[in-house]
């Protein structure tokens, strides 16, 4: 029977989704997979998840027990079982994803996006085994889901089959978890979330024999996705097992050394250009602006003007009928008429009335001259200095 252990932390740099294919790609036939972990990265874990339900699928059936505690994205994982045992003294416990942010509020809304996304994949996930709504879900996830020992267990629908064991329940495992979070959380803090490789490499080397030297200093190696139970082990200098099959040699850890290079590298050019753009954005917002507010003044501006033409026809066509009627009333001449429209005052116009009836060439007392609509027009015309064609 193939037999894969998992106890510690799911990680990058631990039992990752790139160590589990390792040991998956050489098996074939039924697997059973021992579980004991916190948890860790959240997206590792998914993967981890994938891959054994592939295994399923294609090679054999997949057995998971609990040894001692699932929880976080360690519980996923478990869910990943064909079959599902647990021994009835261990713990699941489920919560919603969590992280440390330093950033701006674009950075932390874009942040709080992805861990509702996390949270929905791991709700949805939960459903097909509890009772509860999804709702419901992820209420226990906001305020962490602890099921300590057989009966608590029972009611999240996850376990298959339970282990019968003599010893109590050990139910330290919750003040456990919440001093490894807090320690980790602070150290994350104090080492700005980044980790320290050479410290890494000579952790991950010291383990090649299956046996790893630990003190209170093991945090140091410690990297942003990572839960934190290397702080759970006594302040003294002891050993723990961290499994012989997790071996390492100076070239994986090179390789990974400057894979983290180039993403911080290409972190830093992304964020140049994040930079450029934004300055880019900002000059053209800013050019916007002022042509936006060029054309409303323009608007303005010839609303005005028209406005004026508006009023000065309207005075021109009260003037030119006024001059028209007192023609008529004079019994000017037709040439007379148009003089006086194009008069550059009442006053001149008046005149050229005046003069028109007192001359010899005026119209005799009594007749009414006649002045036809295209005189009347050629009137206006000329005054507006429009030149009309004779029809």
């Amino acid at each position: 029977m193939n037999r894969i252990v998992i106890d510690s932390d799911i990680s990058y740099w631990g039992y990752s989704a790139r160590w589990l294919r390792s040991k998956l790609d050489n098996m074939s036939g039924d697997v059973e997979v021992e579980l004991s972990s916190y948890g860790g990265d959240v997206f590792e874990g998914i993967a981890m998840f994938n891959m054994l339900r592939q295994y399923s699928k294609n090679k054999g059936k997949v057995t998971i027990t609990v040894s001692s505690h699932a929880m976080s994205i360690a519980s996923l994982i478990f869910l990943a079982g064909d079959v599902k045992k647990a021994h009835d003294n261990s713990t699941i416990m489920i919560h919603k994803a969590w992280t440390w942010l330093a950033g701006n509020a674009d950075e932390l809304e874009a942040e709080a996006k992805v861990l509702t996304g996390i949270d929905n994949i791991l709700a949805n996930q939960y459903s097909k085994y509890m009772k509860n709504s999804k709702e419901e879900i992820m209420d226990i996830m906001s305020s962490e889901g602890w099921y300590i020992g057989k009966e608590q267990m029972q009611a999240t629908g996850f376990v298959d089959e339970f282990i019968s064991s003599e010893d109590e329940v050990d139910v330290s495992a919750r003040s456990n978890f919440k001093s490894a979070m807090a320690r980790f959380s602070a150290k994350a803090k104090e080492e700005n979330v980044k980790p320290n490789l050479d410290e890494v490499k000579v952790a991950i080397l010291e383990c090649n024999d299956g046996k790893c030297p630990v003190s209170n200093n093991s945090g140091s190696t410690i990297v942003p996705t990572a839960s934190a139970s290397e702080n759970l082990i006594s302040d003294d200098t002891t050993e723990i097992n961290q499994g012989a099959d997790m071996a390492f040699d100076r070239n994986d850890l090179d390789a990974t050394e400057a894979h983290y290079n180039a993403l911080v590298q290409n972190k830093v050019t992304m964020d140049s250009r994040n930079d450029t753009l934004k300055v880019d954005l900002q000059t053209a917002q800013t050019a916007l602006e002022a042509k936006t507010e060029d054309m409303t003044k323009l608007v303005a501006s010839h609303k005005t003007e028209l406005s004026e033409a508006e009023g000065k026809l309207a005075s021109f066509k009260t003037e030119t009928e006024t001059r028209l009627n007192e023609a008529v009333e004079s019994k000017v001449p037709t040439a007379v008429a148009l003089k006086m429209v194009q008069a550059a005052t009442k006053e001149d116009s008046t005149k050229l009335a005046l003069e028109a009836k007192n001359s010899d060439g005026g119209t005799p007392q009594g007749e009414i001259p006649e002045v036809s609509e295209d005189e009347k027009l050629q009137m206006r015309c000329a005054k507006l200095g429009i030149t009309m064609m004779k029809r």
